[in-house]
């Protein structure tokens, strides 16, 4: 039986094709950034793919994780290669170390561990959908009820009943 396609499917092409054009406009494919960053001659820009690439790898969603690297490794490289974003981006980055004391107690509000990410528990629960779904127990349309928490329009339609 096919599924209605989810808002967040629509949002999904949204962004690929958005992501698409200004990767063309930029001259800025997946592996030509990709590659620039790799070998990469400013130490500061290196660090900060590497900060990227270990979270990327923390995302047990497939998908997110690949967005996470393609749409920050773009941001990344846009710093690194153009002059005008570059200088901009390095006096934020002095500014925040030089108030790293902030920033860290700000941070700790915030911050989780991999594990606990927004993005990972969600991919748990779609796990339990689809083990649900192998038993029966309910159709190839529905979530469970831990992955409906996770879905804005069904969130949406709940919160919508009692206003």
């Amino acid at each position: 039986m096919a599924c209605i396609i989810s808002q967040g499917d629509k949002y999904k092409t949204v962004i690929k094709i958005a992501l698409g054009w200004a990767r063309k406009k930029l001259g800025a494919n997946v592996e030509v950034v990709h590659n620039d960053l790799a070998n990469c001659g400013n130490s500061s820009f290196a660090r900060i793919t590497d900060i990227l690439n270990t979270a990327a790898d923390s995302v047990e969603e497939g998908y997110q994780r690949k967005m996470i690297r393609d749409v920050g490794e773009l941001f990344i490289w846009i710093l690194y290669k153009d002059t005008a974003y570059r200088d901009v981006a390095f006096w934020m980055l002095k500014q925040m170390f030089e108030n790293s004391e902030e920033f860290k107690k700000e941070l700790a509000l915030y911050a989780k561990n991999p594990e606990d990410w927004y993005v990972n528990v969600w991919h748990r629960t779609k796990e339990q959908t689809k083990q649900l779904r192998a038993e029966g127990k309910i159709s190839e349309c529905s979530k469970s009820l831990s992955e409906e928490i996770f879905t804005p329009p069904i969130q949406h339609a709940k919160l919508k009943k009692y206003k």
